[in-house]
């Protein structure tokens, strides 16, 4: 199988080359890279294209400006659809999934046929150096989306997934419309409203260690709207 895994990076200089390294090991075979890049100021573009001229396993995608986290993701799904990819995954930059996790996450892909989702929430998870304030808006607002949309996830924002180029191609990409992580929720969301299921795989999440988060008030505000501007539409 040829599969795919797609990260997008702002300001992730100090990470992103660790990372691809770890993913590029021998044993992670069949495995391409595409990361997106929304113009970073440290340097994170520059820093891929040479990641990139090393390696015929990866790939970069440059956008000109920051224009948010769902709108990568979206770039990158749409260009992963025109390539000949079994299935594809999403991890964050920030090292804070393991790449050992993430061969995992594959696996049970190939055996379920289901979306996978990395989760922190569930039997046999560990979550190290986290902020506890951090991890308690996180369960809550997992604990919030999955009540008010119904969904069998305890970690819907999770960022760290794999699934087919059957469902990526079933789930209307053009109807999205949330820029920040509501984006995570969206995509589960339309994922279930289009009949597909879930498996939730336990991992080890690892807080950032190096740059910032990129929360902000904005983000928090769209994610507290979202279910109720899911429940309104109709995704299917």
């Amino acid at each position: 199988m040829k599969n795919i895994v797609i990260i997008p990076t702002y300001n992730e200089a100090s990470n992103i080359k660790e990372l691809v390294g770890q993913l590029l090991k021998p044993t992670r075979t069949n495995l391409d890279i595409l990361i997106i890049d929304d113009n970073s100021p440290d340097g994170t573009g520059r820093i891929a294209d040479g990641l990139s001229q090393q390696s015929e396993f990866v790939q970069v995608l440059h956008r000109p400006l920051k224009q948010g986290f769902g709108p990568a993701y979206l770039a990158g799904f749409k260009k992963v659809l025109n390539q000949n990819y079994d299935l594809i995954c999403q991890m964050d930059a920030d090292l804070s999934h393991r790449p050992a996790d993430l061969l995992r996450l594959i696996d049970q892909a190939i055996l379920t046929k289901k979306f996978v989702i990395g989760s922190r929430y569930v039997y046999g998870s560990r979550i190290n150096n986290y902020n506890k304030k951090r991890l308690f808006l996180s369960r809550s607002a997992n604990y919030y989306y999955k009540i008010t949309l119904r969904l069998p996830v305890n970690d819907l924002t999770s960022g760290f997934r794999c699934f087919s180029r059957k469902l990526l191609r079933q789930i209307q990409l053009e109807n999205f419309f949330s820029n920040g992580y509501g984006f995570l929720v969206e995509f589960a969301y339309r994922v279930n409203q289009a009949g597909f299921g879930f498996v939730e795989t336990p991992i080890t999440f690892v807080g950032r260690k190096n740059g910032q988060s990129k929360l902000t008030s904005a983000i928090v505000k769209e994610s507290l709207f979202l279910p109720w501007h899911l429940k309104s539409i109709k995704t299917f």
